[in-house]
């Protein structure tokens, strides 16, 4: 079978003119002769429709399609909606529902044991507009945290915080991890043949580095972070080849820690930023970057700490968004030059700090600059973030929200109030009042059954319905959004707790 078949003949009429010679036929108002002549319509075709022995079954000019093109068009619109919530489905999880929707409504077609073949499938997706693609993993926590309603209060808070602030006085920093062995740069090799690339290691060993920058692109001393108990001379790069400033520190895991963060931001970050206050700083949340400790030393120096969103550092992290992907290409560009003039070589720590110092010394201020941009903080932007991003049912509460402003609440009731609810498929396909959810996407369609025991719906509901989780206990959030956590509440809440750590140690030692 062909399955892209092109027609080589054109018709000379249209739908719309043999209906009308057939309805002007009807009517006595022309002959079957003169009508052939005046519609360019074969009479043996024109006879045939208007004494009604034949009619059109397709709006196409070949046989109609094996599945009503209403039913077709109703899959594929729940199909779309499947795939903005989350629960995007394989081609071979539709054939199946498409097969047990054919079973339960006696709908007859041709398919061998009335499975949907490769053709159809195939042109079903060029009819609605449909491809097959590899999925982009998302962590449940960032697809709930990506929610309006928090984004927009981060922004509210950025605004606040950075208003008059010159934009050099505007940092940001974050740790990312670096394998000793190059994995992002592709080879050239032989079709049909695996490629491959000699590395020392085994590609699991990761070193962890901190960095920063500020708006304007100025580059903040790097932090090494090895595995082990104590810092070495030799694992340091040398003084004519080191960045400026550039600090090491030595953990259990290789990961950072409460303490270091510490000591980094007093020893390195503070120095490095001068004396231009008041400052701020801006990073993620991690349990390593807040402490009563750090937070009594912004006070102290003028700096606010603004922490991102739970889960979120993916969309306004300026770090995340311009700088360590390239840094990382450049960085395993590096790695591969170096292991092929030391073939079977394990790379050294000085080599790896050498190396790193490089590359950062190297690197445009530019990139910097554009991740401000891009997360929306210098030049402030705050709809830098695609409504795209956001599910759907979240932004069109959001949406209303701001036509119908609510009352103020206390703030630890707006933090409850602006986490995402629980959400399950149910409740995006079949559950009242969003049992017409799926109509968003229904502009082709002019009417959407509700739901019944035998619709498509339903079918796509058996194979993502949720277990229940009983037996869970439930945990209460700390920080649940954007905080700014040198304000006088923060730093009530993180004196309680390091009072209550104090409490507790001493009455287990009793």
């Amino acid at each position: 079978m062909v399955r892209k078949y092109i027609r080589k003949t054109t018709s000379k009429y249209t739908k719309e003119e043999l209906d009308i010679a057939t309805a002007v036929m009807r009517n006595g108002k022309i002959t079957l002769a003169d009508a052939c002549r005046f519609y360019r319509i074969p009479k043996t075709t024109l006879f045939r429709h208007a004494k009604g022995l034949s009619g059109i079954k397709s709006s196409s000019k070949g046989r109609s399609i094996a599945i009503p093109l209403d039913i077709e068009s109703n899959m594929a619109t729940n199909i779309k909606t499947m795939a903005k919530w989350g629960y995007g489905l394989c081609k071979k999880e539709i054939i199946i529902a498409m097969k047990q929707y054919l079973e339960k409504n006696s709908i007859k077609t041709p398919f061998k044991n009335g499975i949907p073949g490769d053709d159809y499938f195939l042109n079903v997706k060029r009819r609605h507009n449909l491809s097959q693609k590899k999925p982009q993993s998302v962590e449940v926590a960032r697809k709930r945290a990506a929610d309006p309603f928090v984004i927009s209060q981060y922004f509210e808070l950025v605004q606040e915080v950075t208003h008059n602030m010159p934009p050099d006085r505007i940092y940001n920093i974050d740790e990312t991890s670096f394998c000793l062995d190059p994995s992002r740069v592709k080879v050239v090799g032989q079709k049909g043949r695996a490629a491959h690339r000699v590395t020392a290691g085994s590609g699991k060993e990761n070193f962890t580095v901190l960095m920063g920058g500020n708006a304007v692109g100025q580059k903040l001393p790097p932090l090494i972070i090895f595995k082990g108990k104590s810092i070495w001379n030799s694992w340091m790069a040398k003084s004519d080849e080191e960045f400026v400033g550039m600090t090491y520190a030595a953990t259990a895991n290789g990961w950072m820690e409460n303490g270091t963060f510490s000591n980094y931001f007093q020893r390195s970050f503070l120095p490095a930023i001068g004396n231009g206050r008041p400052a701020a700083l801006i990073y993620d949340g991690h349990v390593s970057h807040i402490s009563l400790n750090i937070v009594e030393m912004a006070l102290k120096e003028n700096i606010v700490i603004l922490k991102l969103p739970p889960h979120t550092s993916h969309l306004p992290q300026p770090m995340d968004l311009a700088v360590f992907k390239p840094f990382k290409l450049k960085y395993d560009n590096a790695i591969i030059k170096w292991q092929r003039k030391n073939y079977g070589v394990k790379i050294s720590k000085q080599q790896f700090s050498t190396i790193i110092s490089r590359i950062w010394h190297e690197l445009d201020p530019q990139m910097i600059r554009s991740g401000f941009k891009k997360a929306g903080i210098f030049p402030f932007d705050n709809k830098v973030i695609p409504e795209t991003t956001f599910e759907p049912a979240a932004l069109e509460r959001f949406k209303k929200s701001k036509q119908c402003p609510m009352v103020p609440l206390p703030t630890d009731a707006i933090y409850a109030q602006s986490a995402l609810p629980n959400f399950s498929i149910e409740s995006a396909l079949g559950s009242i009042p969003i049992e017409n959810a799926i109509v968003e996407q229904s502009t082709q369609i002019e009417k959407v059954s509700k739901i019944t025991e035998h619709s498509f719906e339903a079918v796509l509901l058996e194979h993502v319905k949720q277990e229940s989780n009983r037996g869970k206990s439930k945990r209460k959030r700390v920080c649940p959004g954007a905080e700014v956590i040198t304000s006088p509440e923060a730093v009530t809440k993180l004196q309680k707790i390091e009072y209550d750590k104090r409490t507790k140690t001493k009455k287990g030692r009793k």
